[in-house]
């Protein structure tokens, strides 16, 4: 499959910016936005190519990722179990777990004790994680995680509520805005949401 990139002149008017190629399945898209990102995964996967789905996810992971907590699940191994195809399924499933733990060893070697993270987001991994099957290396990650996991209290989700209203933040992006804040720490994430704080990212 080949995506190109063009624009709706009319109801079933498309322009396209390149010429488009012969014999070849095209996908156009108006915008590479995380929704027509994920969607693009979703028909390569059901059309046999989940290889070609997963490399085309990493290749846009960090759009995807502003919108989507689950894009590779969503995409390709839910697909592929619904599919019949449990084998495949947990390929991917194993790939995706290959390549996040070595990047996340990289990430973790570089930044050592300086990184944190919140008990919401770990819980988040873990429910991830738990979809793979993949508990020990979340059991990993607490480990290394150690007495660097923020969490809040009564008065820090007093303040939850009026950042989100501040800032226009849902409760998540809130969560980990309030947490920062507590233990005086600089956000990481690719959710441009947090660009309206005063924190910024």
């Amino acid at each position: 499959m080949t995506i190109v990139k063009g624009k709706v002149t009319d109801g079933n008017t498309v322009l396209v910016d390149e010429p488009l190629p012969p014999g070849q399945d095209v996908f156009v898209v108006t915008s590479l936005d995380a929704e027509s990102l994920l969607e693009i995964a979703q028909k390569l996967t059901e059309q046999g190519k989940p290889e070609e789905a997963f490399r085309f996810l990493r290749e846009h992971e960090s759009v995807v990722y502003e919108r989507f907590v689950h894009p590779f699940v969503d995409a390709i191994v839910s697909p592929l179990l619904k599919q019949d195809k449990p084998e495949k399924a947990l390929e991917i499933a194993r790939q995706i777990e290959e390549e996040t733990q070595q990047e996340f060893h990289e990430f973790f070697d570089e930044l050592g004790e300086k990184l944190f993270i919140t008990d919401f987001s770990l819980r988040s991994l873990g429910i991830s994680l738990a979809r793979l099957k993949r508990y020990n290396l979340f059991l990993q990650l607490v480990s290394l995680m150690g007495d660097r996991i923020v969490r809040l209290d009564a008065q820090d989700y007093r303040n939850l509520v009026n950042v989100a209203n501040q800032f226009g933040l849902s409760f998540d992006d809130a969560y980990q805005y309030i947490a920062a804040l507590k233990v005086g720490l600089e956000i990481f994430s690719f959710d441009h949401d947090f660009d309206r704080t005063d924190k910024k990212r």
